[in-house]
């Protein structure tokens, strides 16, 4: 059984990705506050991604464990910063 998918944002990818492009932190603020913390935006040339508008929906919900205590390095990946090899984490618990 798939897990359920985060609210998509509906408008059409053209416009996601100029306004994307235009306003990125503004772009997450209105989708956060029509879809939720957590949403999937569409952008052309990167595809679907799922946005977590605030890191603590997820704590709240989660224990998350770091496999490796080590420095990351910040990569550059099309239009945003991300850590060099990701970050491995691992699910300590669940909140009920």
């Amino acid at each position: 059984m798939l897990a359920q998918l985060p609210n998509p944002i509906t408008s059409p990818v053209w416009w996601q990705s100029i306004d994307w492009i235009a306003d990125s932190i503004g772009f997450q603020d209105r989708c956060s506050q029509k879809s939720g913390d957590i949403f999937i935006m569409h952008l052309s040339g990167i595809g679907s991604c799922v946005v977590i508008g605030n890191p603590q929906t997820i704590l709240s919900k989660y224990q998350l464990a770091l496999v490796e205590d080590k420095p990351v390095q910040i990569q550059r990946r099309g239009f945003t910063l991300a850590p060099q090899g990701g970050v491995s984490m691992v699910l300590s618990a669940k909140s009920i």
